[in-house]
């Protein structure tokens, strides 16, 4: 069993005990004080729940709206295409982990069963599907690559169903494009479907309803996302290694962005000595358009590469 049908099973039973308890009839002391030992037990163990390291990803897909009807049912084609696209996003966010971010809009990723969760059980009380990690290795004491994926799955749904704006527009100009394509496919299913969803992990949940689910399906579903790359010659002005950031001045313009993630902090303080901040460079960048229906069209940098003005290439992706 799952722990989280576990938890909920338990959390069912300690609610039912405690109404027991408030409407017992105070002379069947016996009774009574056998409901109470029942509830100190599972309180118990749900605090010992609760202390166990979460290593492996465990998720819960909880649907109510249109597809579902009350907790007995859920219409098996939404369900099974509601199911495929977030395994889809998740498998996608393991392989972007895993490439440190380069995966292309196309051809295979890394193996799909690397990334795969399976369904170890329903939840109750509305309708839903738990999906868990199954590692034949066992327990681990430090959080998997595929529960990582989960999370990041998990936190880039959240940030573009937030109510701050900067915070989802920055998560559309930081999100690999593949990705992006796989959490407006979720995104748009839950939404044309009239279905609603909570997102359920270990010590957090996420509620993709009302106003939320209205969000995000906003931000994405008609967004358009393009990449193209730009090689510029002009003037490294400055470089922030902590922060990753940069301002660059040439061909007409003045850009400032972050760094590609590949590119050490180590590498970026050596610039400041190299010498490279304040001469002459050529620099390449990734410039990223975001188009959407909220907002004007956005434009970023990243740098991914400098070239002293001679000599040979002083960093490549």
């Amino acid at each position: 069993m799952s722990a989280f049908v576990a938890r909920q099973r338990l959390e069912a039973e300690a609610e039912s005990l405690r109404q027991l308890i408030q409407v017992s009839n105070p002379a069947n002391v016996l009774g009574r004080m056998s409901m109470e030992g029942r509830l100190r037990s599972i309180l118990a163990e749900l605090n010992r729940m609760e202390r166990q390291l979460g290593t492996r990803a465990e998720i819960s897909l909880v649907f109510n709206g249109r597809p579902v009807a009350g907790s007995a049912a859920i219409e098996a084609s939404f369900g099974s295409k509601a199911i495929d696209a977030f395994q889809r996003t998740v498998a996608t966010a393991f392989a972007v982990q895993a490439s440190d971010g380069h995966v292309g809009q196309r051809g295979p990723t890394i193996s799909s069963e690397m990334a795969a969760l399976h369904i170890t059980g329903v939840v109750h009380g509305s309708f839903g599907f738990v999906l868990e990690e199954i590692d034949p290795k066992g327990d681990q004491w430090t959080d998997s690559a595929l529960k990582a994926a989960a999370d990041a799955t998990v936190r880039l749904l959240e940030r573009v169903s937030a109510t701050d704006e900067q915070d989802a527009e920055a998560a559309l100009e930081e999100v690999n494009d593949r990705l992006f394509v796989n959490v407006r496919d979720f995104v748009k299913l839950v939404h044309d479907n009239q279905a609603t969803l909570t997102i359920a992990e270990r010590d957090r949940s996420l509620d993709l309803s009302g106003p939320a689910l209205e969000r995000a399906y906003e931000r994405v579903a008609n967004a358009i996302i393009e990449d193209e790359e730009l090689t510029l010659q002009g003037v490294l002005q400055g470089v922030l290694p902590g922060a990753r950031r940069f301002e660059f001045r040439g061909g007409g313009f003045d850009i400032k962005g972050k760094v590609a993630r590949d590119i050490s902090a180590e590498y970026l303080r050596s610039l400041e000595s190299d010498p490279m901040v304040g001469h002459e460079v050529t620099a390449i960048f990734r410039k990223r358009t975001v188009r959407d229906t909220t907002s004007a069209v956005r434009e970023t940098y990243t740098l991914v590469r400098v070239i002293p003005e001679t000599g040979p290439p002083s960093h490549a992706i």
